[in-house]
């Protein structure tokens, strides 16, 4: 039990060297954009099934949300994940995903109240 809580206290020491930084709207800008896109994608199987079972299946709705970075007549693209640089930039996303628009149901965009 010792051995955890020494653990637990290293990793507050760690954790207490990190601060979280302001968001630079200049490098940014995308940051006042968090959407919720609802969209339709295909369904498969990859087991064996009867015919009658998969002409009743039907298309899936899915969910993506995320910081919106591009939004044109083909295409939205939503990252989930950001990654601050040393100078306080951020530069990275992670964990993105790129939905054709003609799947696109609805977009909708969440007002945040970050730092």
């Amino acid at each position: 039990m010792m051995k955890i809580w020494k653990t637990i206290y290293k990793n507050i020491k760690l954790l207490n060297k990190y601060s979280i930084p302001e968001f630079d709207r200049y490098s940014f800008p995308e940051i006042d954009d968090f959407v919720f896109v609802y969209w339709v994608d295909a369904n498969s199987t990859a087991h064996w099934e009867e015919i009658y079972k998969t002409k009743k299946t039907k298309l899936s709705t899915c969910v993506s949300t995320g910081f919106l970075i591009t939004k044109n007549s083909t295409e939205v693209t939503v990252t989930s994940d950001l990654l601050w640089e040393d100078d306080g930039a951020i530069k990275e996303g992670g964990s993105s995903t790129t939905i054709p628009m003609s799947n696109v149901i609805k977009i909708e965009k969440v007002k945040l109240k970050l730092r």
